[in-house]
């Protein structure tokens, strides 16, 4: 291999694009030819055409893409998972909804390796199958199974249920009216508006929220305060954009939602005139690989080289500016393009060549910050500085490059059928101690390790009950585990991404188990677990609150379905009312969950007006720039990291399809620095924080597309819960499978900082 210089690498990198660079690696190449044995494919899935296969329509859980699923079951058990043609993430030419199932059965549509992995999630054998009641100190994993009844008496009662003092319980809290938390993930909007009715019928409950909420809600606020009001959830918009610029992303590897992204722009990229993409990350993800430009910007300094484009486009290419005020031309005029761009780790050329790309798709263009910007420490600055080259070239919501979506029919749907007046558990708020906290859909000490020291000490927070269908991280340090189902035996609603150019929502609901006829009460494949809805009622029925009462079946003990076949015919109308020149629709609720959702074509959407007055950027909130390059102590790395398209941060990351694909990370690594350490690939190293405090075993992986002096692991491996910790349940000792825990997490490394020096072993 040619041996680059650092100057060589920026310089040939930047100009020349990621595919031209390494186009003899392959590692990154494309194959020569389509190999004999993956020619063709049948035109009929086999397991469609054997006696007795079901198609059943749901919505997949496994990350936030919320794609359409197909379902196939036989004989009481699910055997293939794949998309769903009613739905358009999971197909580019959705089918209507008043088609027939039995015509859409004969239908394909895409899904990702994760979801067709959710049957491993289904038929997991590390599930929760009973309620369980720690007998040991929290974090023991000394368990025992106790009877339903018995949880909720104990949850309710209180005393000294763990042999270590009186704690309160849920009667008590609910009688002071303070004490009660519940820390809710990033539910689907009818599991968290159910959520939320629970809290909002409990005097003094707070609701808190894990990073990913959060950080979802940055991103909206970030959107509001360039754009407006009006849109908090702006994407680009595939089909009509002809310029795409992802910062600290990788819409390929890591899209959200993947499939759809991922068949978007491969359309956009063939069709004429095609999109021209840039990629600016320090690694060069298969986006960068397949981008037209991919610039390794120097980690967190996306805010110089936004800024040098800035520049460069009122600079270099006046006519092509759309909008600017005196704040943002004042607020850069300090210092030069090239000052920038070399703060930023690139050069003067680069961000010009960027600058020129804005200028010619003016409208068209579309300038996305991603996960990798929002994770900055001043994220939200930085990322308000990468939206605002959109308004610089008179890329807005609605007006070619850039989309949005108006999903303001869930909020006022969430509001009339709740009744919610007072906003407070709406709010979202991080973990904080509290006398009880419920935990349902998140896992907080896997999000962030510092956590385990606040769960392991009962004083932090006395009780802690845990609903769910693992013993995750966080689980592991509960009280009491209630089994919940999982996301295929389970009602939910889903609102759709904003990339997609469809109006509706999605509808999930159980494709395994059983309804009795008379009770409509659901079995789940485990019949001692049960809904996390059906769960929260039983708590309410009994502590009086009279929280969803108007949805209880006579004879059944769960009102899940009835809450959600509501809820749905609601959210339909107030849907109805916001786009009144679509289709009327006439098909029952029943027919549109088993047709997993609802969705029409969007109209054209409308710009905002006036837009000279609608905008106020205010760059005085992107912070100081100051000149600066990279670590001068040649021992000291970056770490970053990134996702991988067939493997994420969640509960799927130990179902064994992905893990076979690849077992464990290893740490990505340019060839000047292994050399630089005498390090050949796959040497195992020693990974360490720069205080010395955290130390971890990984095996490297040398890249030349990586920047020198950076280092990467990919997220969602070297995880503790779900069977990869041994535990006991009435003095049976479940075995860890270590498979389930192989590589190392990097969350654990970025809470010590980003610099960390390796060893050799």
């Amino acid at each position: 291999m040619t041996r680059l210089t650092r100057r060589d690498f920026i310089k040939t990198a930047s100009l020349m694009g990621g595919v031209s660079l390494f186009a003899g690696c392959s590692f990154f190449g494309d194959a020569p030819r389509i190999p004999e044995y993956i020619k063709g494919a049948p035109g009929v899935d086999p397991i469609e055409s054997l006696q007795g296969i079901k198609n059943l329509f749901s919505v997949c859980a496994l990350c936030d893409g919320k794609c359409g699923i197909c379902c196939r079951t036989t004989e009481g058990s699910v055997v293939k998972i794949g998309g769903n043609p009613y739905h358009p993430i999971s197909s580019g030419a959705p089918l209507s909804i008043d088609t027939p199932i039995e015509k859409a059965s004969q239908v394909g549509a895409s899904i990702c390796a994760i979801g067709s992995s959710g049957i491993q999630t289904l038929y997991d054998p590390f599930r929760v199958a009973r309620p369980l009641k720690r007998i040991g100190p929290r974090g023991s994993g000394k368990w025992k199974a106790v009877s339903w009844s018995e949880a909720i008496s104990e949850i309710l009662g209180g005393g000294n249920l763990f042999g270590e003092g009186a704690i309160s319980g849920l009667t008590e809290l609910k009688n002071s009216k303070q004490g009660l938390g519940f820390a809710l993930g990033n539910a689907d909007w009818g599991s968290s508006t159910f959520v939320k009715g629970f809290l909002s019928s409990f005097p003094g409950a707070m609701l808190f929220r894990d990073e990913a909420v959060l950080s979802e809600e940055s991103v909206r606020a970030t959107n509001i305060s360039v754009f407006g009001k009006a849109f908090g959830a702006v994407e680009a918009n595939y089909r009509k954009a002809r310029l795409l610029i992802s910062f600290g992303s990788a819409p390929l590897d890591s899209g959200v939602p993947l499939v759809s992204i991922a068949r978007e722009i491969a359309n956009s990229r063939v069709s004429s005139p095609n999109l021209k993409w840039v990629v600016i990350d320090p690694r060069q993800s298969t986006s960068g690989a397949k981008a037209d430009f991919w610039l390794p910007v120097i980690p967190g300094k996306d805010l110089s080289l936004a800024i040098a484009v800035m520049k460069a486009l009122f600079e270099r290419f006046p006519n092509a500016v759309r909008f600017s005020n005196d704040s943002i031309r004042n607020a850069i005029k300090d210092r030069s393009v090239s000052d920038y761009a070399i703060d930023a780790g690139s050069y003067e050329g680069a961000a010009v060549e960027i600058a020129r790309y804005l200028a010619e798709a003016g409208p068209g263009a579309a300038v996305i910050p991603g996960p990798g910007i929002y994770n900055q420490q001043n994220g939200k600055e930085v990322a308000q500085a990468i939206l605002t080259l959109n308004l610089i070239v008179g890329s807005i919501p609605g007006s070619g490059g850039l989309t949005y979506c108006d999903n303001s029919y869930f909020a006022e749907t969430e509001k009339n059928i709740l009744g919610l007046t007072d906003e407070r558990v709406s709010e979202s708020r991080p973990l904080q101690p509290c006398q009880a906290l419920m935990v349902w859909g998140a896992d907080p000490v896997c999000d962030s390790p510092k956590m385990a020291d606040v769960f392991s000490q009962p004083r932090n927070v006395p009780l802690v009950v845990a609903i769910g269908s693992f013993i995750t991280e966080t689980a592991a340090l509960a009280d009491f585990i209630l089994p919940d189902t999982t996301y295929l035996e389970r009602w939910d609603i889903c609102s759709a991404p904003s990339m997609i150019s469809n109006t509706g929502f999605g509808l999930r609901s159980p494709v395994i188990g059983g309804i009795d006829s008379r009770s409509g009460r659901y079995f789940p494949i485990l019949p001692e677990t049960m809904l996390m809805e059906d769960i929260l009622y039983r708590f309410s029925k009994s502590l009086g609150l009279g929280f969803c009462k108007e949805f209880a079946v006579k004879d059944s003990p769960g009102i899940a379905k009835s809450f959600y076949y509501n809820t749905a015919s609601r959210l339909l109308q107030s849907y109805c009312k916001l786009f009144p020149a679509q289709k009327t629709v006439e098909i029952p609720v029943e027919a549109l969950f088993e047709r997993g959702g609802y969705f029409e074509e969007s109209k054209p959407l409308k710009p905002l007006e006036n837009k000279e007055t609608a905008y106020k950027v205010d760059p005085s909130a992107w912070g100081k720039i100051t000149s600066g390059a990279e670590s001068t102590d040649s021992e000291l790395l970056t770490l970053i990291t990134y996702t991988l398209p067939f493997h994420r941060p969640t509960i799927s990351c130990v179902n064994p399809w992905l893990l076979e694909t690849l077992p464990e990370n290893r740490l990505v690594i340019n060839p000047l620095d292994a050399s630089a350490r005498s390090l050949k690939q796959g040497d195992l190293v020693t990974l360490e924080s720069s205080d010395g405090s955290l130390r971890k075993t990984v095996r490297i992986q040398i890249a030349p597309g990586i920047r020198p002096l950076v280092v990467a692991l990919a997220s969602g491996f070297g995880y503790k819960g779900a069977g990869s910790t041994t535990y006991s349940i009435d003095q049976h000792v479940k075995k860890a499978d270590k498979t389930r825990s192989a590589g190392i997490s990097p969350v654990e490394f970025k809470e010590k900082g980003s610099l960390v020096r390796i060893r050799k072993v």
